[in-house]
């Protein structure tokens, strides 16, 4: 079960704490056994023994692999490209073209996070998140010293749960706590005028 799906309140700041957990170690060692498997190769069959090993994702509770990875053809398609460009169709987040770095970089003296989702497109930080919202996870706690830089991205399912892309690996449904230690423990949820419109 979703931690959404409980009722549990989103903490302060519009962000909710995800604990620490078996099944987030689990993902990291699988992912990095498959990444060792394709070993940075471009041929076929080392995607094919890449995939075989990240088959075993969908033994853990609650993920589901949608797609599998293309590894080295996925190198500019990860989380933010099939977020951003792939679902919202942004055309700054385009799939197999590389992320310019200056949408991950803070403007002047503003905050990264207010400056990525001013650029990103009609974004806004939401404490209500909906179907269609942005999962942003993040090792950082927001607060008025602390500025929030993501780490990853996904996608608010009706049910509560998120579908991702796992860097150059497949995108998978999971539930919103079961993401790679790396990730952090926190995630923030950013809503487009758009899709708020549509769930109000």
């Amino acid at each position: 079960m979703s931690i959404l799906s409980t009722g549990e309140a989103l903490q302060q700041h519009y962000g909710l704490e995800i604990p620490k957990m078996d099944s987030r170690q689990a993902i990291a060692d699988i992912l990095k056994s498959a990444y060792r498997e394709w070993a940075g190769g471009f041929r076929s069959d080392s995607t094919e023994s890449a995939n075989n090993v990240t088959d075993q994702i969908r033994r853990l509770p609650g993920i589901a692999i949608l797609e599998y990875g293309k590894y080295g053809a996925d190198y500019d398609y990860g989380c933010a490209h099939f977020v951003f460009g792939t679902v919202h169709r942004q055309p700054w987040a385009r799939p197999y073209r590389e992320l310019a770095r200056e949408m991950f970089l803070p403007t002047d003296s503003s905050k990264f996070l207010f400056s990525f989702i001013k650029k990103a497109g009609d974004y806004a930080l939401v404490d209500d998140p909906c179907a269609g919202n942005v999962a942003a996870y993040s090792v950082q706690k927001m607060s008025p010293e602390q500025d929030l830089i993501f780490t990853h991205f996904g996608i608010v399912q009706p049910d509560g749960s998120i579908t991702s892309k796992l860097s150059i690996g497949p995108v998978v449904n999971h539930p919103i706590e079961v993401v790679h230690p790396s990730y952090g423990n926190y995630v923030y949820f950013l809503g487009h005028s758009a899709i708020n419109k549509l769930a109000a």
